[in-house]
């Protein structure tokens, strides 16, 4: 199941942001500047869907990380301690 976390929308946001080869329009980007440490995860989703090259980006990237932390989560439950590899 895959499950939404703060790190990797915030993560997926800041990636996208990398990505852009362009400046970002001046409305977005006074609207970037305001970010703070009381952004919301709302707030986020927000200003990326301000900027199409944006919210693209950031939903590529988002997916790919979504995809990657479920894949890791299919690993094991357990390891095996070094007593049961002799």
């Amino acid at each position: 199941m895959m499950k939404n976390n703060n790190d990797d929308i915030f993560t997926a946001f800041i990636g996208a942001v990398l990505q852009q080869t362009e400046p970002l329009p001046a409305p977005v980007q006074l609207e970037f500047n305001k970010i703070d440490e009381a952004f919301t995860i709302i707030d986020i989703e927000r200003l990326a869907e301000l900027h199409p090259p944006l919210l693209a980006a950031y939903e590529e990237t988002h997916n790919w990380l979504m995809y990657h932390s479920n894949e890791r989560s299919k690993g094991l439950d357990v390891l095996p301690d070094s007593e049961s590899e002799k």
